[in-house]
């Protein structure tokens, strides 16, 4: 019974009235239908459902391989059904695989449509910082020297110290915020202000804290919407990897970082972070 009622959601999904004379619906629409259907199914306690329909639907997807999926977000997809093998129990395979659908939606959109990111201007960049990049899509970003303050302790450890320099030295908040990744993708508890003007204050240690002058820096960036919870950012490390394989002119140089643009106080669903590999010239 329980195939049976899969395999009626999943025809009206791929070859439903509405697309009958449409060989292959585009891969929003597909996401779109089976959130549609997936969400319901969730909420009504048949979370194994869910599962099962969210991990058709990125497995058709990806046999697709259709032109307006991009790279991103296929490996994007391709990872979430690696989690969801490795998940406890249908709900957290359920979710793993919703986050992956989102992320590639919001790709799907970004590629086509040029969608912006859905940036909260809680804080001004510095100064020559590139700003937020599309969701979805890997794309590179070129920084100029800067100039930042650093501090260990965990988030919300590491935030306090921070704040309390800034607070102390008379010097502006500013987006994004720099949280260290271990080669894992795991938090390495390193987190990073950076200044508005490198020109400010002067570098040393003050505290708790370590003031550096950077040099310019080269990264791959990934814009992600939504909860910075360790699924999310597998996925989104997983999309750098794979496109740092096809890049054959560009090298890792550094652990990856997580850069974090709203406070706090920003619903979850209106919050814009990225991923970013540091990555220099090959040799």
């Amino acid at each position: 019974m329980f195939k049976r009622l899969i395999f009626a959601c999943l025809t009206v999904l791929f070859m439903g009235p509405a697309m009958a004379d449409e060989t292959d619906p585009p891969s929003d629409a597909v996401i779109e239908m089976a959130i549609q259907k997936g969400a319901p199914q969730f909420n009504a306690g048949d979370i194994a459902g869910c599962a099962e329909l969210y991990a058709f639907t990125a497995g058709k997807l990806l046999d697709r391989s259709p032109d307006d999926l991009p790279d991103a977000s296929q490996a994007i997809l391709a990872k979430a059904l690696e989690q969801a093998e490795a998940a406890d129990g249908p709900v957290d395979r359920a979710w793993a695989l919703r986050y992956a659908l989102d992320a590639a939606h919001a790709g799907v959109r970004a590629q086509r449509d040029g969608a912006p990111a859905p940036v909260v201007n809680e804080a001004t960049l510095p100064e020559g910082f590139p700003g937020p990049g599309p969701i979805g899509l890997v794309v590179v970003k070129e920084y100029p020297a800067h100039r930042l303050a650093r501090a260990e302790g965990g988030q919300r450890g590491a935030f306090g110290k921070l704040f309390r320099h800034i607070t102390d030295n008379d010097i502006a908040m500013t987006a994004p915020v720099q949280m260290q990744l271990d080669d894992e993708g795991g938090r390495s508890g390193e987190m990073a202000f950076f200044y508005a003007d490198p020109q400010l204050g002067q570098a040393g240690p003050d505290q708790d804290v370590e003031v550096v002058d950077a040099p310019p820096q080269r990264v791959i960036s990934i814009g992600v919407r939504g909860a910075m919870n360790p699924l999310v950012v597998a996925q989104a490390a997983a999309a750098l990897d794979q496109h740092l394989a096809a890049r054959p002119d560009l090298a890792a140089a550094g652990p990856p970082r997580l850069m974090g643009y709203n406070s706090p106080m920003t619903p979850v669903m209106r919050r814009y972070w990225e991923i970013q590999q540091p990555v220099t010239p090959a040799e």
